[in-house]
């Protein structure tokens, strides 16, 4: 008898990512912050379908966060570019 050896591309994922089923065949979901680095606990939910809805729309919000983060950072770096430039012109 062969065995098949199991790798990444051989094994597709029954669920998306950041939902598992648990033993009451109930859907857990979890989703990792971006800033903070954490994991945080959503939910457990009946169905796939509410598990997997629960997860998209904490990764929409997730994203906008990141960009407005990005967003303000780079006006920081625009206003100390200023300063500093506005500092050289004076003392010359």
């Amino acid at each position: 008898m062969k065995f098949q050896k199991i790798t990444l591309k051989s094994c597709a994922r029954l669920y998306s990512f950041g939902v598992r089923k648990n033993k009451n065949d109930k859907f857990d979901v979890e989703i990792r912050h971006p800033i903070c680095k954490k994991k945080i606990w959503l939910d457990t939910f009946t169905t796939f379908d509410e598990a997997s809805e629960s997860y998209k729309s904490k990764k929409l919000e997730f994203a906008k966060l990141v960009i407005t983060k990005m967003q303000n950072q780079e006006k920081i770096k625009e206003e100390i570019e200023n300063e500093t430039d506005e500092e050289l012109f004076k003392e010359t």
